[in-house]
């Protein structure tokens, strides 16, 4: 009888663990997780999804380093006392700048998400970006200058910038979203 408990209390332990969730994050992970869950206010659940959908990618980078502004870092301000919360984390990995932007609605059980992600690259790529992006019918452009470009996938939110400049070059990606808190 023991031995078949022993199987049956591993097997769900298992399968606990194969399902995911908040307890199986560690390290950095957890702890990147852990400030959005506080600093947001927001339910373990929550937080959870926000780190599948927004956060592991690029925490799965070689290199990173982050920091956050919320609405302790305006404290002496009315927003920093406001129920709405604010979350900016800002990533460096070993090849772009990550910003994202939370801003949390409590009546409205949402969270409004901005991210921007920018990748320093060299004057080619850029064009070669620009290039493939003018000629995809997915795609409008905005703003066409010599030295920059906007584009906007039609129907969406997401937004494409290109820079080059004396062989220099960028690609910024920007988009929009909505997340519905089920806690």
């Amino acid at each position: 009888m023991k031995r078949f408990l022993l199987v049956i209390f591993s097997a769900l332990s298992m399968n606990a663990w194969a399902l995911g969730g908040y307890g199986t994050l560690s390290g950095d992970d957890k702890k990147v997780t852990d400030n959005v869950k506080t600093k947001l206010e927001i339910s373990e659940d929550d937080a959870f999804r926000i780190y599948e959908a927004f956060l592991k990618s690029h925490l799965n980078s070689k290199n990173w380093q982050y920091n956050l502004y919320n609405n302790e870092s305006l404290d002496s301000t009315k927003v920093g006392k406001s129920p709405n919360k604010t979350l900016m984390v800002n990533f460096v990995t070993d090849n772009r700048y990550i910003n994202l932007t939370f801003v949390k609605y409590p009546a409205e059980k949402q969270i409004l998400i901005q991210s921007i992600e920018t990748l320093p690259r060299g004057s080619q790529a850029a064009i070669d970006k620009y290039s493939s992006l003018k000629a995809d019918t997915a795609w409008s452009v905005d703003s066409d200058e010599t030295e920059f470009s906007a584009f906007t996938k039609k129907g969406s939110t997401e937004k494409v910038k290109i820079l080059v400049n004396s062989g220099v070059g960028g690609v910024q990606y920007i988009d929009f979203y909505t997340f519905d808190l089920k806690k």
